[in-house]
């Protein structure tokens, strides 16, 4: 018989603690039995609209961002399934059981960090700002119940290490229920009265069709988050299944250079090298792209040979996050280039078009955006109340938007480049896909101010019938106040019979009269007749080719 030395031992001690350590860090704080689930009865329906519409957009979020509620708060994930139905279905338990342990157990250990970064960012400003209470709990989410029943799972696998699940029968209940459900002060007060009512959210939906992506690993498999979107993606474009997937992921050596690189490269339309700069393990996006690249690539030829041209300078960065999970949003950058010949004048059909391209620059400093060039108000998408002003050769908006016409060439206004989020790996620098697309709602979220109204925030349309603040005041502003519904006024201000906007912290109950009958257009429950809209408006000063801005240098 062989026999340790102390040292060997102490290794051995040593190594068996550790695993009894990430035994206990894995083992559920509470099992539940799929029969244990309670599902909330709906007694009656909800007494008033607005509660409707709140609890929808509670459900709305928590529907759309449950995936990641239950699933990313380990700092581990090395457990994965043996099969990927198993990890399906060991999902699916965990969610009915609320063992949020169980479910990260089955996630893909690359977003991991995204998903729970994004998590931690999200939940504290949502209890700062009072959508969330402090009662939250991850561990065990009240209020919610979900029961999957009957399920039948059919797999798929396919090269490099991809399995699609497909539910092919099953049955869905949910519920929501307001009183348990931990919801801040703000959330509550849009509720008003009777948000102790049970609530039914969805009953009886078939779960059949229902899909989830999962990837081996070392020979486990995991649930993915990204290649479960992609895969929606695929199967309603109609795309054939991707080959597996080679690419050699491009580091950086600061989060800033990382986001630069991504925005250069895709400023010059060299959209495979930008999808290059994502991070290792992350590869969905890049996974997909094979099936559009190529036809994307030969429209870029054409578009630099008709005359468009792309260059990206001046970022400058506000940084979220700690750790290697960080979010960076552009707060300065100069974006200058040349649109094809009459591009102006409208993008087909164009009787003279100029012979050469025309320059144009978007920039943006001090939270404003001036866009130059001939296209410049129909880029922005400027209409007569737009909160535009006129500079030389174009405009200049101080406000907030997303900007995409620039870089996608696609119709609508924009006035800010997107947050980006990046991830460090072995002492590099990359893009995170997932963790970019998370910050879409977490950046917003943290632009809350303490004490602001959600009427004020990029989420007012989820809570207040389709309408926030600027939208409001555009269709009130200059009006008569004895034209606007009674129920309406405590919300807006008047200044000689005139109203001039919207009160800076506007009460519930009246948002919502203007709300519901500014979206309905009619009588309300709580008014008598429509908003009146503004038809007419001084039409802005059209800019001259004189005093066009040239197209910067490459950086």
């Amino acid at each position: 018989m062989t026999t340790m030395s102390d040292q060997e031992f102490a290794q051995t001690e040593a190594l068996l603690r550790q695993r009894l350590a990430q035994l206990a860090d894995h083992a559920p704080t509470a099992v539940h039995l799929p029969d244990e689930v309670r599902v909330v009865a709906t007694n009656r329906a909800p007494g008033r609209g607005r509660r409707a519409g709140v609890i929808a957009a509670v459900a709305a979020l928590i529907g759309a961002g449950g995936f990641t509620t239950y699933s990313f708060l380990g700092a581990s994930n090395d457990g994965g399934a043996a099969t990927p139905e198993e990890a399906v279905t060991t999902f699916v338990s965990a969610l009915e059981s609320e063992d949020v342990l169980g479910m990260i157990d089955v996630t893909l250990p690359e977003e991991v960090g995204a998903l729970r970064a994004a998590l931690d960012s999200a939940t504290a400003d949502a209890r700062r700002v009072g959508l969330l209470s402090e009662d939250l709990d991850l561990t065990g989410l009240q209020g919610i119940d979900i029961s999957i029943d009957d399920l039948v799972l059919d797999t798929n696998f396919f090269e490099d290490g991809l399995a699609v699940v497909t539910a092919t029968s099953g049955t869905v209940s949910a519920s929501f229920d307001p009183s348990t459900f931990p919801l801040g002060d703000s959330l509550r007060a849009l509720l008003g009265e009777g948000a102790s009512a049970a609530t039914s959210v969805a009953t009886g939906e078939a779960a059949a069709g229902t899909v989830l992506m999962t990837v081996e690993r070392g020979g486990r498999w995991y649930v993915s988050v990204e290649y479960t979107v992609a895969e929606y993606i695929r199967q309603a474009a109609g795309w054939e299944m991707p080959d597996p997937l080679t690419r050699t992921p491009i580091g950086f050596d600061t989060p800033e250079a990382a986001v630069t690189g991504f925005y250069e490269r895709l400023a010059t339309l060299d959209l495979g090298s930008a999808l290059d700069t994502f991070a290792p393990g992350e590869d969905a996006m890049a996974w997909l792209a094979q099936s559009w690249l190529a036809d994307s690539e030969t429209l870029m030829e054409r578009s630099r040979a008709d005359g468009w041209s792309v260059q990206v300078s001046g970022l400058s960065y506000e940084t979220f996050g700690q750790g290697d999970h960080l979010t960076l949003r552009p707060l300065t950058f100069t974006v200058a280039g040349t649109t094809p010949p009459g591009f102006d004048q409208g993008l087909s059909d164009v009787a003279n078009p100029t012979s050469d391209p025309t320059p144009f620059t978007v920039q943006r400093a001090d939270g404003c955006t001036t866009v130059t060039g001939s296209f410049a108000q129909s880029f922005l998408g400027l209409d007569p109340l737009s909160p535009a002003t006129a500079v030389d050769g174009g405009y200049k908006v101080c406000a907030t938007g997303i900007l995409g016409g620039v870089f996608l060439f696609v119709s609508g206004s924009g006035l800010e480049l997107p947050a980006v989020s990046v991830v460090q790996s072995s002492g590099k620098w990359y893009v995170s896909p997932l963790g970019t697309v998370l910050s879409s709602a977490t950046v917003p979220l943290h632009d809350i101010d303490d004490g602001a109204s959600l009427f004020d925030s990029a989420f007012a349309p989820f809570f207040y019938g389709g309408l926030g603040r600027t939208s409001l005041e555009s269709i009130v502003t200059g009006q008569a106040a004895d034209t606007i519904d009674a129920a309406c006024l405590p919300a807006l201000t008047v200044e000689d019979g005139i109203v001039t906007g919207v009160v800076a912290n506007p009460p519930p109950d009246a948002i919502w009269a203007c709300t519901e009958t500014a979206s309905f257009g009619g009588d309300s429950a709580t008014g008598s007749g429509p908003l009146p809209v503004v038809t007419q408006a001084p039409a802005m000063p059209a800019p001259t080719p004189e005093t066009l801005v040239p197209a910067a240098t490459a950086p």
